[in-house]
């Protein structure tokens, strides 16, 4: 089980005012940035003929991509060559041609002698710091708004703006009413609608949500985000779910356009009859505003960040912005289902965690670079925003996961958990103890009850097999024997408080690892004088470039809401057993470095216990071994064991184990502890021999079934709805 990861860039702002043409130039105004301000008259390539030509060719490319096919809801979805589209681009010497010389014009442009010279100091400012430069736009010419500037390409640099992580570019509407602050507990409370009028080409409404619930399921389950989806697609609806609920984002899936006799943007809902119901921006505000919660809006459909061309704020997000939404994500052209998703996915895992919002549209354009890399779909998304920093919110996480009260209920039933009373066992006067307490009770909630008890769905955890590997690593004490049949807590005390734990993908190290957990927290409640167990997810060491102690500080800081001096004082008075997981999760590039200032760590501060978790084929692939006492390697389940454990599960599952002793390929898919436990959430209650009797041809469409069938089990128990 993966963690999201954190990006930890800090960004200082480079804001820059496009102002009204005047005498054929536009007055460009450094507003703000860390090296000075500094101004210049520009002309720009608004009425080139071969410039208009070219993207007038890219949003005609974008309408010739097939979006929104039949196509199945789990694995790549595919795009069809067209051959129109092609042609259309093969002039300018194809897609990505096109976009480079557009962005890179669009630069050379806007970034005059006077104005490159200030962001090049800026820049090299930033990187001095170990920060990125956030490029904020302001465009005062209504005129300009339509230009896709989130194409702008820095031939210098080697890269488009919008890719980079150093230079997140927003186009930022300032406005005299500030945004106020918002401290929420996670789950972030998403209000889902899809809108299929029926005179407009036709959406699969099912079919759109699972795709979505499929591209954030992993997020749900750990309680990060909540989706409710409203049942109704009329503005009655939304205005009574508006109503009723506290949301803190609104996600729009439909058809959506520019009105030019309106001289605004619109969505398009159905009325009362599954006609369409055009909903012009301005309606859209004033049904969102006032919500004091809603902090994001985005909106998948076409044309919601084109502009009239004489009205600053006609676009449908930029209206949104002014009627007093944080931030709004549009779309300037039309993007595929692939896109979308890749998108969804990408920007939920890195906005449930706080990152600033600009951060996540970064990363969420990379992801779908990486995924359609023929294409410049990317540049799609449009980002609107008023906050300054890019924080809509700051998520809680200690407060939500960690209080002395249950949290609020998720819609999945299975999700729900009550913290356990802990035993105060430290003296209530001594402020460092009261601190550790707190700190147990974080770890307590958040990682055992909150991950680990929720991943495991029935009685007991699954008992793994494991494989003494001393050779894996490098112990100062040589081999000690580890002996059978023992618990993960016993074997690390065999192995002298000093383990690795490796394994093949979904084979439950995450498992092992936060059951070692729960085991060390009673013993540390029980025993005095014990290290107290504290789990540290390695992926964001990636981005980090200090040493590992002072990383560990700020993920004590920053992760567990500990004072940083304080933490530094419990790792320096080895008070923390450190549980590192996700060494795999390491960026490649950095990963031997990540083992290299561990080690060092070790040797320098001779702390009481540590466990590290790895994939086993990314850890051998390593050029040095950690400096550990001993190593375990998880085994893949056995026939025995699995159908063991479906025995003890009951006999809502006599289906699932009759398919497995029927269907070998099925039983090779539950080897791993990950398959076998949706297996059990796809396939409960299933009728003896319903998928039995040569249905399947191969083991890939197994595992489409499969999936297939999680996903909609899960999108019934996550689907809670309005009834209006």
């Amino acid at each position: 089980m993966k963690i999201p990861k954190a990006i930890n860039m800090e960004y200082l702002n480079f804001e820059l005012r496009i102002g009204a043409q005047n005498d054929g130039k536009y007055p460009v105004t450094v507003v703000h940035s860390p090296v000075g301000e500094a101004s210049a008259f520009v002309t720009l390539p608004v009425d080139d003929p071969e410039f208009k030509s070219r993207l007038e060719g890219l949003e005609k490319a974008r309408k010739y991509e097939k979006t929104r096919k039949n196509s199945p809801v789990s694995g790549p979805l595919p795009l069809e060559k067209d051959v129109s589209r092609d042609l259309l681009l093969s002039s300018f010497g194809g897609e990505s041609s096109t976009v480079k010389t557009l962005g890179g014009h669009l630069f050379e442009k806007l970034f005059t002698a006077e104005i490159r010279s200030c962001f090049r100091g800026s820049l090299q400012k930033a990187r001095a710091e170990k920060k990125g430069l956030r490029i904020r736009l302001r465009i005062e010419s209504p005129g300009l708004a339509a230009l896709p500037w989130e194409y702008l390409y820095d031939e210098t640099e080697g890269d488009y703006f919008s890719l980079s992580s150093e230079t997140p570019l927003v186009r930022f509407l300032e406005l005299a009413r500030p945004m106020e602050p918002l401290t929420i507990e996670p789950p972030l409370k998403i209000l889902g609608m899809v809108a299929s009028p029926k005179t407009l080409p036709p959406l699969d409404v099912e079919r759109e949500k699972a795709q979505m619930m499929a591209s954030v399921e992993h997020l749900i389950d750990k309680g990060l985000i909540n989706i409710t989806w409203l049942e109704e697609q009329t503005w009655r609806g939304l205005q009574g779910a508006i109503r009723q609920g506290s949301w803190h984002i609104f996600h729009f899936i439909g058809h959506g356009g520019f009105n030019a006799g309106a001289g605004e943007g619109a969505i398009a809902l159905a009325d009362e009859e599954g006609g369409v119901y055009e909903l012009a921006a301005t309606s859209l505000g004033r049904l969102l505003s006032g919500h004091h919660s809603m902090r994001l809006v985005i909106l998948n459909s076409c044309e919601g960040a084109r502009s009239s061309g004489t009205d600053l704020f006609s676009s449908t997000g930029a209206n949104l912005i002014r009627r007093g939404i944080p931030a709004v994500v549009s779309m300037q052209f039309e993007i595929t289902d692939r896109a979308a998703l890749e998108f969804s996915r990408t920007f939920y895992e890195t906005i449930a965690e706080g990152i600033p919002v600009d951060t996540a549209v970064q990363e969420a354009r990379k992801a779908i670079s990486l995924v359609r890399e023929e294409s410049s779909e990317w540049g799609t998304p449009v980002l609107y925003m008023r906050s300054s920093n890019g924080r809509l919110f700051d998520i809680d996480v200690a407060g939500a996961i960690f209080s002395n009260h249950p949290s609020t209920p998720t819609p999945l039933p299975e999700k729900k958990f009550t913290p356990t009373p802990v035993l105060e066992t430290r003296q209530p006067g001594d402020e460092d103890s009261q601190g550790m307490n707190i700190l147990m009770r974080k770890v307590r909630q958040f990682w055992v009850q909150g991950v680990l008890e929720q991943a495991v769905q029935h009685s007991e955890l699954i008992k793994l097999g494991l494989d003494n590997m001393p050779e894996m690593v490098d112990s100062p004490w040589g081999s000690m024997p580890i002996s059978s049949g023992h618990s993960i807590g016993q074997v690390f005390d065999d192995v002298g408080r000093s383990m690795l734990i490796l394994g093949e993908p979904g084979a439950g190290k995450t498992i092992t690892l936060l059951s070692l957990a729960r085991e060390l927290l009673s013993q540390y409640e029980t025993t005095a004088g014990l290290s107290l167990p504290v789990v540290f997810n390695l992926s964001s060491w990636t981005n980090s470039r200090k040493d590992f102690e002072p990383w560990l500080a700020d993920e004590l800081s920053m992760k567990y809401m500990i004072p940083r001096k304080i933490g530094e004082g419990w790792l320096q008075s080895h008070r923390l057993l450190l549980l590192l997981d996700g060494l795999d999760e390491v960026g490649a590039e950095r990963r031997n470095d990540c083992v290299d200032a561990i080690n060092q760590f070790l040797q320098e501060s001779a702390i009481m216990g540590v466990v590290a978790c790895c994939r086993f084929r990314e850890y051998i692939e390593l050029n040095a071994k950690l400096t550990l006492n001993g190593a375990i390697r998880l085994r893949l389940l056995s026939r025995d064991k699995i159908m063991d454990y479906l025995h003890k599960a009951g006999a809502a599952y006599e289906g699932l184990t009759q398919l497995l002793k029927t269907d070998p390929s099925f039983l090779q898919l539950a080897e791993t502890p990950f398959m076998l436990s949706m297996m059990m959430r796809a396939y409960q209650n299933l009728e003896v021999g319903q998928l039995a009797g040569g249905e399947f041809s191969s083991i890939n469409e197994r595992k489409k079934h499969l999936l297939d069938a999680y996903v909609k089990r899960q999108f019934r128990l996550a689907g809670t709805k309005f009834s209006l």
